[in-house]
C-alpha cells in the first residue's frame, strides 16, 4: 500500500504478506495484532521482494509515486511496514535466520 491506510489494519490475515509505505511513522496505531507482527524490512529477500512488486507498480500504472519512492529507494526503504503474520515468520523475507543472502539492510 503506498497511499493512506484506516484502522484495523491486517483483521483476519493469515498467510502472506503486506507492505505499507508510512512516512508518518503511524501503522503501529492502525494494526490489528490479534494475528500479525509489523517489522521494518530486515532482510534482502524482503527488500527485493518489495522493490520488485513497486517497480512492477510503477511500469504498469505510471504512478509518481512509485516512480518517487523508487527514485529515493535508500531513503524510501525505511519508511516502509512488512505484516507478517505468524505463518509467515520463518521465511527468507522476514526472517534473516532464514536468509539465503548476506544482508546489509538494517
Amino acid at each position: 500500500v503506498l497511499g493512506r491506510f484506516g484502522r484495523n489494519i491486517a483483521a483476519g490475515m493469515t498467510g502472506g504478506l503486506g507492505y505499507f509505505y508510512d512516512d508518518k511513522n503511524i501503522l503501529p496505531n492502525y494494526l490489528n495484532t490479534d494475528t500479525v507482527q509489523a517489522q521494518r524490512i530486515i532482510t534482502i529477500e524482503g527488500e527485493k521482494q518489495l522493490q520488485g512488486l513497486i517497480q512492477q507498480h510503477a511500469s504498469k500504472t505510471g504512478s509518481l509515486k512509485s516512480q518517487e519512492i523508487l527514485e529515493n529507494w535508500s531513503t524510501s526503504l525505511n519508511k516502509f511496514w512488512q505484516i507478517v503474520p505468524a505463518a509467515e515468520s520463518k521465511i527468507p523475507e522476514t526472517n534473516p535466520k532464514y536468509s539465503q543472502i548476506a544482508s546489509s539492510v538494517k
